[in-house]
């Protein structure tokens, strides 16, 4: 019976001992506990991916890739136009070429004509006889002219025999003659004078036309 409640005493005695002893682990656990509540709370959560920036980045490559499509396009268009533009510009310079030789043909054709005229009309007043048999042919041309009218060639017959000079010449002489018949010259000197005048007239292709 003693035993018992000595046991009993002592167990009593033993529970608050224990009881001391325990109550610094469980400060210390209850310390470290809340450290690493602490230690949780102040660590950064892991976020899930920034989906805003996966779709900035995805846009950027599409971007990129339609500007690449584009650049491609834009040069295989380039390459279409300038070959267009060489196809237009050959094209252009060809008919240019081509109307340039047909122009060239037809005046080349008008110049063998005129020539051939020329040669004709030199070879009719070569075989035409002469008007003026009896005229001095060491007279001016002027004094020639108003000699021939004077001994009955008419302005036509003159005219006739200007195909065997060449085309300036023809023309000088022409007006000379048609100046004596309008006219009606028959000095030697106004002749001389006329012919004179037309000659610097038209050398300087200033030919005003004045009474004799």
């Amino acid at each position: 019976m003693k035993l018992s409640r000595a046991l009993a005493l002592a167990v009593m005695l033993a529970i608050p001992a224990a009881h001391a002893q325990m109550n610094p682990i469980f400060s210390a656990l209850q310390s470290v506990q809340s450290a690493v509540s602490q230690t949780r709370q102040l660590q950064p959560r892991p976020t899930a991916p920034n989906a805003a920036s996966g779709a900035q980045q995805s846009m950027s490559e599409k971007e990129k890739q339609a500007q690449e499509d584009s650049a491609k396009i834009s040069a295989v268009d380039q390459g279409q136009y300038q070959a267009q533009r060489q196809r237009e510009q050959a094209e252009a310079k060809r008919a240019s070429d081509e109307d340039d030789a047909e122009a060239l043909a037809v005046e080349n054709a008008s110049i063998r004509r005129d020539a051939e005229r020329q040669q004709q009309a030199a070879a009719e007043s070569r075989a035409m006889p002469d008007l003026c048999p009896n005229v001095n042919r060491n007279l001016t041309i002027g004094a020639f002219l108003v000699a021939c009218k004077n001994a009955g060639a008419t302005e036509q017959q003159l005219l006739a025999r200007l195909g065997a000079l060449p085309v300036m010449l023809q023309a000088l002489y022409a007006d000379i003659i048609q100046d004596i018949y309008d006219y009606h010259v028959v000095d030697l000197a106004k002749g001389d004078a006329i012919a004179r005048y037309d000659a610097t007239c038209t050398s300087q292709n200033n030919c005003q036309r004045r009474a004799w």
